[in-house]
């Protein structure tokens, strides 16, 4: 997450703003500035303030908001939800060998109640 803060503080200097300059525009604290330009974005009270942050700061610095938190959500990375479709198919695969199984359990023990009674 770091790459997305140097580029926000990039586009920062590159405008000529202080963190003080940026603090004013954007009403957001500048604890929470350098919090966003080190990277640092736990330090930020809240998800929805956290991208709150990060719109206000791309406009302030003339990025497009929307492209700064399509690569915050990449750098988030998350872990592939898993599939519900597929995991669902799965369990009901495993029933159906589950109750072929206990049928033929059931076949063979009638069959051989059959056998031993005739006999």
């Amino acid at each position: 997450m770091k790459e997305l803060g140097a580029l926000l503080h990039e586009a920062r200097v590159a405008k000529g703003l202080s963190l003080y300059d940026l603090e004013n525009e954007t009403k957001i604290k500048h604890r929470y500035l350098e919090s966003i330009e080190d990277g640092e974005f736990d330090r930020i009270p809240g998800e929805v303030y956290l991208r709150g942050f990060l719109r206000s700061y791309a406009r302030a610095v003339d990025l497009d908001p929307g492209e700064v938190i399509a690569q915050y959500e990449y750098f988030l990375d998350p872990p592939a939800p898993i599939e519900r479709g597929k995991a669902r198919k799965k369990r009901a695969a495993q029933r159906r060998k589950q109750r072929i199984y206990l049928g033929l359990i059931v076949l063979l023990a009638l069959t051989a109640l059959v056998i031993w009674l005739y006999y």
